[in-house]
C-alpha cells in the first residue's frame, strides 16, 4: 500500500476549532472501569461508521469530550479508518474492557481471541504494538526518544548505542540510558495517557522528544494491535500501520526528517542534529 495523503480532520474547522459544541462530563480514567460508565460512549466503530457513511460526526465529537483526552491523535485514527476501509484492506475495531498496558491490552483482547482469528482469517494472533521513552543524559543536558516496535521487544545496549549515534551524542551515554524515566510525564509532554504511550504523536507536542525510533522487527504481513483509547483497539497489518506512520509523520511532525537503517525508522527532530 502507497502512502496516501493525510484525511483532515472531521471534527474540526479550517481555523482548528470544533465544528460543534457538545457538553458532556469528561469520563475519568478510573471511572471506565465501570460498565456503566463504558456503555454511556459511543464504541469508535460505531463513530467511524457515523461518521464514514453519514457524514455524522457528531458520535466523533461525543467521544473526544468524553474520554480522556491523551489517547492517539482522531488524525491518524480517521485516515487509517477511510484509507483502509475505502481500499478494503483487511481492518478490525474492538471495544474490549479498559487498558492501560500492553499486557493489559493483550488481556483485554484475550475473550475475543476465536473471533478476531476468525474474521483475520489467521491462526496468529496479533501482537501488541508497544513504545517506551528513552532517556540519554549528558553533564549538561538530556534527550529523550520515542522507541516504538511491534512485540514484547528489549531496548538493549546496542540499540542504545545506535540512538546514541543517531543524535549525536556520546556512545558512552548509552550506558546509563534509562527505559521510561520516572521523570518524564508523558501525559503532559506527549498527551499519551502512562501505559499507552504511542509513536504517534500531536503536531504541538511531537517537538517534546528528540526523536521517533521505529523499530522494523515483525512480518510486514502480520497483524498488529494498537490502541486508540483504554477502551477501543484497531488491529491491521503491520505494512499499513508503518505506512500510515510514515504518511502521519510527514504530514504532522515538523522541524522532522525521516530516514531508514537496516531495521530502523527514524523521525529525528533536526534541532538536534549537528550543523542545523
Amino acid at each position: 500500500m502507497k502512502d496516501g495523503p493525510p484525511v483532515k480532520n472531521p471534527l474540526f474547522d479550517e481555523n482548528g476549532k470544533l465544528k460543534a459544541t457538545v457538553h458532556h462530563n469528561l469520563v475519568t480514567i478510573e471511572s471506565l472501569r465501570d460498565p456503566w460508565v463504558r456503555d454511556q460512549i459511543p464504541t469508535l466503530q460505531q463513530a467511524l461508521e457515523a461518521w464514514r457513511f453519514n457524514n455524522d460526526t457528531s458520535l466523533l465529537q461525543t467521544r473526544l469530550i468524553q474520554l480522556p483526552r491523551a489517547h492517539t491523535p482522531m488524525d491518524f485514527v480517521t485516515t487509517v479508518y477511510e484509507h483502509l476501509t475505502r481500499g478494503e484492506f483487511p481492518l478490525i475495531i474492538v471495544n474490549h474492557e479498559p487498558s492501560f498496558s500492553a499486557t493489559e491490552n493483550i488481556e483485554a483482547l484475550a475473550d475475543k481471541r476465536d473471533d478476531i482469528l476468525a474474521t483475520l482469517q489467521t491462526d496468529r494472533f496479533p501482537q501488541i504494538l508497544k513504545t517506551v521513552s528513552v532517556k540519554f543524559s549528558t553533564s549538561d543536558d538530556y534527550k529523550m526518544v520515542l522507541v516504538s516496535g511491534v512485540g514484547d521487544f528489549r531496548v538493549e545496549k546496542g540499540l542504545k548505542r545506535k540512538i546514541a549515534t543517531e543524535l549525536d551524542l556520546p556512545i558512552s551515554t548509552a550506558k546509563n540510558a534509562t527505559v521510561n524515566p520516572s521523570d518524564f510525564d508523558t501525559t503532559l509532554w506527549l498527551g499519551l495517557i502512562p501505559g499507552m504511550v504511542k509513536p504517534i504523536i500531536q503536531p504541538h507536542l511531537i517537538g517534546n522528544v528528540s526523536g521517533v525510533f521505529y523499530l522494523r522487527t515483525a512480518n510486514p504481513s502480520d497483524f498488529v494491535v494498537v490502541s486508540v483509547s483504554p477502551i477501543d483497539s484497531m488491529i491491521l497489518k503491520v505494512k499499513h500501520f508503518e505506512a500510515h506512520l510514515r504518511a502521519y509523520a510527514r504530514a504532522f511532525y515538523r522541524g522532522f526528517e525521516f530516514h531508514r537503517t537496516q531495521e530502523l525508522d527514524i523521525y529525528k527532530n533536526r534541532r538536534y542534529i549537528k550543523g542545523n
